[in-house]
């Protein structure tokens, strides 16, 4: 539901670093003049926005001058902590590349947010809205006057009105500063907790602060009605607002999933893959919000149409659309469109399989989309020929959505059932577009696959089409004591051996494939000899890497004794030593560097934060993958970046500086789990004070690990101690051969 940043509870735990620093790892891109055959994902553009270009510590100074004289020390530290907290999370996510800047659905949004505040110039003007690439149905408002909407939310609104009410509830909760209020209120809870009511549960306090999110959520649900009672947009519509948020876990629509979506002529599902029916969608409206941080949409509901009806001669409005509807309708179908790519980053692969058939009934020759659904099936062959694919077992009788029958179908199949049907999309795909370089690479490497993880015999599958059941059913003779079940069971085995084995009878007819196959074969064969004497024969030929990136270097300050155990502004001053050692030390070593980084943006940097946006992506999906190499990555960006930097080699460095008590801290397995190096942090802490020093790096264009560094020291990262890592890490980096 409707979600915003600032409001959070006292200690700001993992799960909610988690959710804000996973953000950080998402695309960030702005829209050229859009042909949705041929679709390009986002990218911003323009100057980078004033807020972005200053460090966090010198806005939360400015804010904390702001604190009035009179107030007493206790809440003046309080609400210090409140204004570090809230500038440092904001700015992580503003910088992440997860947001877009000067994009067209950003820019739609501010028409509406126009038209919402026109009578209010002042407000206006304090009021910044920008669009997060992010497929959750949330939109949410900081305490500095960001009004943050999440791609998922505009893919799912029906018209400009529904919008208009949700971004009037936001600019309430800005303007009713809920941010702090839930802030100071949720340290009462605490404090109470730990003098008054000693035997206070955690779960009791939780209850306590759930109980008063919900109160601001209602308080902003009416309050939003002031600004929206200002606009032409129809009063009718706020309800159906919260119609679609109580359905927003759903795919926009929910069209039955028509198998053929993904069946070739000779690779037809058995009956016994198919879902036949879908139980029929009800949620209750009055559904059990205790532990919810938002009232239920009954409640909503209820109040909202209570003070419409007290207030009747204040809403006049008619209108579902005054910006415009078409524009309205092509912001709809991009936020769609990102989506799928979305999914197939955060390795949703079924969910985006499903968004691909709904998109692909208006579009069905979109080369993004038939790229995506390629990109998704060959992932899920990767992960099942290794027993990793872990696909989301489906009841018959609870099947809500549609993604239930897409997963129904991939949880029948085998591994070997799953790359065939990749194999035969692919071979699609290489005829529909020949020239295009990731058909060309995921098609090599299915083949490549196909050989390595099954040793097939072209000769174990058919060249000729299966044969046709007669329509009339044959004498019973041999088994008169069968079953039907039996008989149907029987069947259905038959069904399923003859999947895989007629599934080549179209590729066995191309030579090019067959050709392909054999020198795979042979090559897989002689993998271990041949690579042997490759090694040997081209040791007098390689050179040093002389140039790399380095991709935004991070450095986490924590104290694990402390109330709020991410030290802010520590952790900002260690990153701009660590920017700065980075370049000292290059320069002695000659190596040639660059350093992408948000720390030092310039006003007209905006490529460098869209740089930036899809390296984070790649490397989060690299990560997710582990060892496993998939090529869903965009190839031409890969390209560009190749060509724009002269290098393949892309380095990612970071480092925590962690004070404990003995054992590992919640915190820091946080923290690796989002830099991604969670495997080798195992080893127990045993000192109170410990640094981690890690370093990656990529050819990001084979996607090959050149270099995995991981170093702690039981003592605090001073510059001499960082700058002695950071001239090792280069140096090694200095070595490393060419490809």
């Amino acid at each position: 539901m409707l979600y915003y940043l600032t409001i959070l509870p006292k200690q700001i735990n993992s799960t909610c670093y988690l959710f804000y620093f996973s953000l950080s790892l998402l695309l960030s891109f702005s829209l050229k003049a859009q042909d949705f055959n041929h679709y390009e994902t986002l990218r911003s553009s323009g100057q980078i926005p004033a807020e972005l270009l200053q460090l966090t510590s010198q806005k939360y100074e400015e804010e904390r001058q702001k604190i009035a004289v009179e107030t007493n020390p206790l809440d003046r530290k309080d609400q210090e902590r409140f204004l570090l907290k809230t500038n440092f999370m904001i700015d992580e996510l503003l910088l992440s590349g997860s947001v877009l800047y000067n994009d067209v659905l950003g820019n739609y949004v501010n028409k509406v947010a126009d038209q919402v505040l026109k009578e209010a110039p002042l407000l206006r003007k304090k009021l910044r809205f920008y669009i997060v690439k992010s497929p959750h149905t949330n939109a949410f408002a900081t305490a500095n006057g960001i009004v943050l909407i999440n791609m998922g939310l505009l893919a799912q609104l029906e018209n400009e009105a529904q919008l208009a009410y949700i971004l009037s509830h936001e600019i309430s909760h800005y303007v009713e500063e809920h941010g702090m209020e839930r802030y100071e209120q949720n340290l009462k809870i605490d404090k109470n907790a730990s003098s008054v009511s000693r035997t206070q549960s955690v779960e009791q306090r939780f209850l306590a602060k759930a109980k008063y999110s919900k109160e601001i959520e209602l308080e902003a649900d009416l309050s939003g009605l002031f600004y929206f009672a200002k606009t032409d947009y129809s009063y009718k519509e706020i309800i159906t607002t919260f119609d679609v948020l109580l359905y927003a876990h759903l795919p926009f629509d929910n069209i039955p999933f028509d198998e053929s979506f993904l069946e070739k002529e000779h690779f037809v599902f058995p009956k016994a893959f198919i879902l036949d029916s879908i139980a029929k969608v009800e949620i209750d409206e009055n559904y059990d919000d205790e532990y919810s941080s938002h009232p239920n949409v009954f409640k909503r509901k209820e109040k909202i149409t209570a003070e419409l009806k007290k207030n009747a001669d204040q809403f006049k409005g008619t209108q579902k659309f005054i910006v415009s509807e078409a524009e309205f309708l092509k912001v709809q179908k991009i936020a769609r469109y990102e989506i799928a790519q979305l999914y197939l980053s955060n390795l949703q692969y079924e969910t985006a399989i499903y968004h691909l058939f709904l998109l692909m009934q208006s579009d069905p020759d979109s080369r993004y989309l038939n790229i995506t659904l390629l990109k998704s099936l060959y992932a899920i062959a990767k992960y099942a020929n290794r027993d990793l694919y872990d696909y989301t077992e489906v009841r018959e009788d609870l099947a809500e959505s549609e993604v239930d029958k897409v997963n129904y179908i991939f949880e029948g199949m085998n591994g070997e059932e799953i790359l065939l049907l990749s194999l035969l999309h692919a071979w699609d795909m290489k005829a529909k577009f020949p020239q295009d370089e990731e058909v060309a690479i995921i098609y090599d490497d299915l083949i490549k696959e196909f050989v390595a993880f099954y040793e097939p015999s072209l000769a174990d599958y058919a060249t000729a089409p299966k044969p046709s059941k007669p329509k009339n059913k044959p004498t019973q003779t041999a088994d008169e004591t069968t079953t039907e079940p039996e008989k149907e069971k029987s069947e259905a085995e038959v069904n399923l051996d003859d999947l895989a084995k007629y599934a080549l009878v179209d590729l066995l007819k191309d030579d090019s494939f067959v050709e392909q196959f054999k020198k795979e074969e042979t090559a897989y064969r002689n993998a271990k000899p041949s690579n042997k004497k490759r090694k040997l024969a081209s040791k007098n030929e390689e050179k040093n890497i002389k140039k790399a990136v380095i991709v935004n270097p991070g450095f986490y300050v924590i104290n694990n004794r402390k109330k709020d155990p991410i030290r802010f502004l520590k952790t900002e001053n260690k990153r701009l030593d660590l920017i700065q050692g980075i370049n000292q030390n290059a320069d002695l070593l000659n190596l040639d560097v660059s350093v992408l980084s948000n720390m030092n943006l310039k006003t007209n940097d905006m490529d460098v934060l869209n740089d930036l946006s899809f390296l984070n992506t790649w490397f989060s999906e690299r990560l997710n993958h582990k060892n496993i190499e998939i090529h869903t990555y965009d190839k031409a960006k890969v390209t560009a970046l190749k060509e724009k930097y002269g290098t393949t080699n892309f380095v990612w460095i970071g480092a925590a500086s962690l004070r404990n008590r003995g054992k590992i801290s919640q915190d820091l397995l946080l923290l690796s789990t989002i830099i991604g190096f969670i495997p080798f942090i195992y080893n127990k802490i045993t000192h109170a004070h410990d640094t981690y020093f890690f370093a990656l790096v990529f050819n990001i264009e084979t996607q090959e690990v050149k270099l995995r560094s991981v170093e702690r020291i039981n003592t605090n990262a001073n510059k001499n101690v960082m700058n002695a890592f950071v001239y090792d890490i280069l140096n090694q980096i200095s070595h490393i051969k060419l490809d």
